[in-house]
């Protein structure tokens, strides 16, 4: 392979993964707020000025963004307060 073909394959790569980087970045970004937004309620349900409900809701958006069902949701949310608490 010449040095010419190798450098407009690379150029043809790049210019591809910019161009669609704006639509992976924007997923990731809200990915990444519904995580935050998940891990904040977790925190103030544990220390108590949360109730499970508006957890359940917080957890409802973060897991659906993730693709699992809202009974699984509700499983790793109970999984993660058992968590959260025996590190207490």
């Amino acid at each position: 392979m010449s040095f010419n073909f190798v450098f407009f394959l690379m150029a043809a790569i790049l210019i591809t993964l910019g161009f669609f980087s704006k639509s992976f970045r924007t997923n990731e970004q809200q990915k990444m707020k519904l995580e935050a937004n998940y891990f904040e309620s977790l925190k103030r349900a544990k220390a108590g000025s949360l109730d499970k409900t508006e957890l359940l809701k917080e957890a409802a958006l973060y897991f659906k963004n993730l693709g699992l069902s809202p009974a699984e949701s509700k499983i790793r949310v109970e999984h993660d307060l058992t968590l959260m608490k025996s590190l207490a």
